[in-house]
């Protein structure tokens, strides 16, 4: 999916390398569990620790969002899942 949201990341191969955009110096690459299925994406400047981040950590980043919901909504529009939205989720909005 995350390449469904982020444009630049269809050329990407899980678990190969890549240059990070946002920071300078800083490597990423994407990798799906074994136990799980889920994907994540990695950063880090070499030689220093990892960060993983969810689809949902990027889109808050990228979109300049704080705020889980946010993710959710447009994850959910660019599927085009806006039919199965909760009606109590939406009346907690209004």
């Amino acid at each position: 999916m995350f390449e469904l949201v982020f444009e630049n990341l269809k050329k990407i191969q899980i678990d190969r390398v890549f240059a990070y955009e946002l920071i300078e110096g800083n490597r990423a690459w994407i990798s799906q569990s074994k136990d799980t299925g889920i994907y994540r994406y990695f950063t880090m400047y070499p030689d220093s620790r990892s960060f993983g981040f969810s689809i949902f950590d990027l889109i808050e980043i990228i979109d300049g969002v704080n705020g889980f919901q946010y993710a959710v909504d447009k994850l959910a529009q660019v599927l085009n899942l806006n039919d199965l939205k909760d009606e109590w989720v939406e009346a907690q909005k209004k």
